[in-house]
C-alpha cells in the first residue's frame, strides 16, 4: 500500500514545459488619444518630384526597445488624410522597422519588415505581423511615404520626448511631442509542451512503483 502511494505522488508531481506565448507592448504614445484631424500632426512628405532636394523630403521614427521581444505581431499609427501631388499615383505609407546606426535610424528598412497601406480613415492598424527582431537591440519605427505624397502623423497629446526625424541623407534626434503609434510584440516560446527530463525520470519510477505493486497483488 505504501509504494501505491508513493508512486501516486510521483505522477502528481509530472510537469510539463509551457509552450505559451507572452504579448508584451512595446510602444504606446497612443494613451488614451483619438484620431482627430485638429491634433498637430507631424507633416511626412515627399515632394522631392517638385523640387529635387532631400530637405523637401520629411520621415519620422520612434525608438523602441526589444525587451526580449522577438516578433513584431501589431502596429497601430494615427495617419491623417493623405494629399497626392501626382495625378494617376496612389496615396501610399510605408509603416516598417529600422535598425540603428551610431544611435539614429539607418535610413534602410528591415528586409521584408514594411508594410505598404493607404491612410485612409485615419488610423491604420497592421495586425498578424511577422516582423522578426533579435530581442535584445533599439529598433525604430519608422514611417516614409511615396513621391508625391504628403500626410501628418498624429502626435500624443502627453507624451513628449525625443524622436528621430530625417530625410534621404541624415537623420537627426530632437525633442517633441511624440508621433501616436502603438506596438507589441510576442516573446519566444516557452517549451514544446512535452516532459521536461526531470519529469520523465519521476513518470518512469512511478510507473515502475505501480508495476511492482501489481506484481505482488496477482501473486
Amino acid at each position: 500500500m505504501n509504494r501505491f502511494f508513493l508512486s501516486a505522488a510521483a505522477l502528481a508531481g509530472l510537469t510539463f514545459a509551457s509552450a505559451a506565448q507572452a504579448s508584451t507592448v512595446l510602444l504606446n504614445t497612443i494613451g488614451a488619444d483619438v484620431f482627430s484631424t485638429g491634433q498637430f500632426a507631424w507633416d511626412v512628405n515627399n515632394q522631392a518630384y517638385a523640387e529635387p532636394n532631400p530637405a523637401f523630403q520629411s520621415y519620422y521614427a520612434l525608438s523602441f526597445a526589444a525587451n526580449s521581444v522577438t516578433t513584431v505581431t501589431t502596429v497601430t499609427a494615427y495617419l491623417s488624410e493623405a494629399f497626392n501631388n501626382i495625378p494617376g499615383t496612389t496615396n501610399i505609407a510605408t509603416i516598417g522597422l529600422m535598425s540603428t546606426v551610431s544611435g539614429v535610424p539607418s535610413g534602410t528598412f528591415i528586409s521584408g519588415d514594411s508594410a505598404l497601406v493607404s491612410p485612409g480613415s485615419g488610423t491604420v492598424a497592421l495586425s498578424g505581423l511577422n516582423w522578426s527582431i533579435d530581442g535584445t537591440s533599439t529598433y525604430w519605427l519608422a514611417i516614409t511615404v511615396g513621391l508625391g505624397n504628403e500626410f501628418g502623423w498624429q502626435t500624443s497629446s502627453a507624451l513628449s520626448g525625443n524622436m528621430a526625424f530625417g530625410d534621404d541623407v541624415s537623420w537627426s534626434i530632437s525633442a517633441a511631442p511624440l508621433p501616436a503609434a502603438f506596438i507589441a510584440g510576442t516573446e519566444p516560446e516557452v517549451g514544446t509542451g512535452v516532459p521536461e527530463p526531470a519529469s520523465m525520470a519521476l513518470l518512469g519510477s512511478a510507473l515502475l512503483g505501480l508495476g511492482v505493486l501489481r506484481r505482488r497483488k496477482t501473486s
